[in-house]
């Protein structure tokens, strides 16, 4: 319908989630530290930033034939339109989810919360 058209995620709209998410959690880390409290990265961030380079890695590997230029044949499932499919939307949902963990932690953090 009318509604769900409109929310629907298109494009660049993806990128946007990823950007503004990266964006957010540098000015959250900068805010808390300015406090002079500890802001360090969650576990969630840093699979996301696996996740993610993973997913970058392999779009860069495809039009590049990198298994192949590596004698590496094995690697071509990495390539398979369902797994990229499955890591892209791994690094979407990880991405709100660690964008929604950073930010409560850092509402916590800075209304005297403990994390």
């Amino acid at each position: 319908g009318a509604i769900g058209s409109r929310w629907r995620c298109r494009g660049s709209c993806r990128s946007q989630i990823v950007l503004t998410r990266e964006f957010m959690v540098t000015a959250l880390r900068g805010l808390v530290e300015s406090h002079g409290m500890s802001f360090a990265a969650e576990p969630v961030g840093k699979w996301k930033m696996v996740v993610q380079s993973v997913y970058v890695l392999i779009l860069i590997a495809d039009p590049a034939d990198i298994p192949q230029v590596l004698h590496l044949p094995f690697l071509e499932w990495l390539l398979h339109p369902v797994f990229v499919v499955f890591l892209f939307w791994s690094v979407i949902g990880m991405t709100v989810w660690s964008g929604i963990d950073y930010t409560i932690r850092a509402t916590r953090i800075l209304s005297g919360d403990k994390p």
